[in-house]
């Protein structure tokens, strides 16, 4: 029971994050696919449309990777980071598909809102599926691999990340007037706790440093 709660939350992290990536990328997607379609096109049908769709797709991605990265500060507490990796290839699917549906989603709520009418598979892409399809499937790619490498880099440095939330609350719990005061201040600097991390690989408790 306790295994499948662990891949439960591991499995709702992974889609909180890949859905703030794909939101992203769907906008970034919407806005390329617009700009190079007035260069390429000679009918865009993203012309003559306001598109606020796009904030509103910036701010669920916004608040999902909020969400996520409160996730991240939970787990670094408990020196549990490392469980939070993801797998390339599935995460890169997973986004890039969500990228083509945000992006359809988009043009259609746009659509509905300006009451023009969609006529084809075309339309939704700006007028020509290769080039709409192809813009999306890139920045979906691009979007995963961001993601990834910054949730990576977050895990990397999780030591630094776990001391720093430790001191922050034990110096909220005893305060400053406490018998044992303690300095919020790292010991390690970032940089330093990230190395020592990859050169080392361990995951030592945090040591609290006294006045």
């Amino acid at each position: 029971m306790k295994k499948r709660a662990v891949r439960l939350v591991q499995s709702t992290f992974v889609g909180v994050l890949a859905l703030a990536a794909g939101a992203t990328a769907a906008a970034v997607a919407h806005w390329a696919i617009d700009a190079a379609g007035d260069v390429l096109l000679a009918h865009d049908t993203y012309d003559g449309l306001a598109h606020h769709s796009r904030a509103g797709f910036l701010g669920l991605a916004i608040l999902l990777a909020a969400l996520a990265f409160l996730r991240y500060l939970w787990q670094a507490y408990h020196r549990r980071a490392g469980s939070m990796r993801v797998p390339a290839l599935p995460f890169v699917a997973s986004v890039v598909m969500m990228s083509v549906l945000g992006t359809i989603a988009m043009e259609a709520i746009d659509a509905a809102a300006a009451g023009v009418a969609i006529d084809g598979i075309d339309d939704i892409f700006g007028g020509s599926l290769a080039l709409g399809l192809s813009a999306t499937v890139l920045t979906g790619i691009v979007s995963a691999l961001f993601a990834r490498a910054v949730l990576d880099l977050l895990i990397e440095c999780e030591p630094a990340v776990a001391e720093f939330l430790v001191r922050i609350l034990h110096h909220q719990i005893h305060g400053p007037a406490s018998h044992v005061r303690v300095h919020v201040v790292l010991t390690l600097t970032l940089d330093g706790a990230c190395r020592l991390a990859r050169r080392s690989g361990k995951r030592a408790p945090p040591h609290l440093t006294p006045a």
